[in-house]
């Protein structure tokens, strides 16, 4: 998400340390943490798929938390990912219109979704704080079952 930053620094034209080195720094950052993500979400939609498929007949008392969890974080990935993508194109310097147009656009969903991600994250944190009071109260208060689960017969 440092298309805006990258796209900054490259238009600057300049050999000194800064116009070289930092859109590298931020390409390869945001590279690892593109390839951390995308396998950690793999393993999540695998471990989903192995959970349904595990035990049918077991009722998943915190499964509509973790759904809201991984919708939230599959939206997260999705824009991250667009992202990252859109920063190896961005270039003030162009003079292609498309590049140009891309670049804006890019930089427009980036300063949308900064301020979005913070409420994703946050909803994200919510969601796993809540399914582990969920838990305890299931596993170790279960006279107050009801009141995390509803009015279950």
């Amino acid at each position: 998400m440092y298309s805006f930053l990258v796209s900054a620094v490259r238009a600057q034209n300049g050999t000194d340390f800064p116009s070289e080195t930092l859109p590298l720094i931020f390409l390869t950052f945001e590279s690892v943490l593109f390839f951390i993500t995308d396998i950690l979400f793999i393993f999540l939609i695998a471990y989903r798929k192995w959970k349904k498929t595990e035990d049918a007949t077991n009722f998943q008392y915190h499964s509509p938390i973790f759904n809201q969890l991984f919708y939230c974080s599959a939206a997260c990935l999705v824009f991250n990912n667009f992202l990252f993508l859109g920063a190896f194109i961005t270039d003030f310097d162009s003079t292609d219109t498309f590049i140009i147009g891309a670049t804006l656009l890019f930089i427009l969903i980036e300063t949308y979704t900064a301020s979005l991600i913070g409420v994703f994250f946050a909803s994200i944190s919510i969601f796993s704080f809540l399914a582990v009071i969920q838990r305890i109260v299931i596993l170790y208060l279960p006279s107050y079952k009801c009141f995390v689960m509803g009015f279950v017969q």
